[in-house]
Formats: structure tokens, C-alpha cells, sequence
């Protein structure tokens, strides 16, 4: 399998399993790290967030919106390890933009909901991703792969989703038919170990 498609589903597994990512902001007062609930768009390509705007990492995006970030799935083995650093651009969502964000988010967070209609002092965010790397141990050890959204968006034709039972990578030279990365179904069992064939 193309490393690019392979990095690609697997980019897309995470962010339907994931359900907090680490964001990382910086000023003159230093560097930041917080975690954060978000949802992708359909694509895999943006990340939404609510968070207060006065919040550090908010305040340090509106001066520096290049921002970068991570999130990984806990492995059962060293073996079974995935996870992504991305970097890209934060920005403030309204508008209609800001009502497709909220409906992403409560898709993917529903117990939010009660929150989110009481927290009149928040408001959504996206972090529009430029680079994507991804590591997947599953296929090889410190395995890596980097992603350009824009770039991949061209090739989506390229990648379909696993089907139930198939959420592990491809053998060398295994040749599968290909459709969307973004139909990945949120509740695939992705933590099942490689079973090596007998020689």
C-alpha cells in the first residue's frame, strides 16, 4: 500500500477514536499545552474546539495563529502504538461557519449539548490543519508518515475505510480497492493485534 494512503487511514481512524487532542500555542512568556475536546469535518482535514477566549491558548493564538498539536491512541502493546503531530492555523469561527462547527462538535460530543447552550462566555475555534505526521507501530516500529491535508484532499478517491474486523494495516503488496478516508465508522475496533502468518 502507497505509504501515503496508509498514513491517511490511519490519520483517519484516529481522529474518530480520539477524543481530546493536545494543543501547543506560545508568546514571550513561553510555550503552552492544553488538552482539548474536538471533532473533525468531514474531510480530516480542520479540528473544532470550544474554549473561553480569554483562555491562555486562545489568547496566544489570536497573536501567533500558527499553532501546532498532538493526539494518540493508547496502545494494549508497544506494537499497536498510533498517533499524529500537526501544525496549522487557528482561527475564530462565525457565522454560518460557526453553526457548522457546533454541529460537528455535539455529533461527536452529545453529552456537551447542556454545556455548550449554557456557556454563553465560549465559542468555537478551528485548527486548519497544514501537516499532518503520522506514526503507526502496527506497521513497523517508530513508523512515520507526513500528511499534506491539501495534497490528500486530491486523493481521497485513493482511500476507503476499514470494515469491520479489518482496522489493521495492509500486508507489503496487499493490493485493496480504495474509497473515502472520512467514512471510517466512529465505533471500528481498532486496537486488535497484528497476527503474523505462519511460514
Amino acid at each position: 500500500m502507497d505509504r501515503s494512503i496508509a498514513a491517511a487511514r490511519t490519520w483517519g481512524q484516529l481522529v474518530r477514536r480520539v477524543r481530546v487532542f493536545a494543543l501547543a500555542t506560545s508568546s514571550a512568556a513561553g510555550s503552552w499545552s492544553t488538552p482539548l475536546f474536538f471533532a473533525a469535518d468531514a474531510a480530516a482535514t480542520t479540528l473544532y474546539f470550544i474554549t473561553s477566549p480569554s483562555s491562555r491558548h486562545a489568547r496566544e493564538g489570536r497573536r501567533e495563529p500558527r499553532v501546532s498539536g498532538s493526539l494518540w491512541a493508547p496502545p494494549g502493546r508497544p506494537d499497536q502504538l498510533r498517533g499524529a503531530q500537526f501544525e496549522g492555523r487557528l482561527v475564530a469561527v462565525k457565522g454560518a461557519a460557526e453553526a457548522a462547527a457546533r454541529a460537528c462538535f455535539l455529533a461527536r460530543h452529545p453529552a456537551a449539548a447542556e454545556r455548550i447552550a449554557a456557556a454563553t462566555g465560549e465559542r468555537f475555534f478551528a485548527l486548519e490543519l497544514d501537516a499532518i505526521k503520522v506514526t503507526d507501530n502496527r506497521l513497523g516500529f517508530g513508523w512515520k508518515e507526513l500528511l499534506r491535508p491539501r495534497a490528500l484532499a486530491a486523493r481521497q478517491g485513493e482511500i476507503r475505510p476499514a470494515r469491520q474486523g479489518e482496522d489493521r494495516p495492509a500486508r507489503r503488496g496487499a493490493s485493496r480497492p480504495a474509497r473515502q478516508l472520512v467514512d471510517q465508522p466512529v465505533d471500528q475496533p481498532v486496537d486488535q493485534p497484528v497476527k503474523k502468518r505462519k511460514r
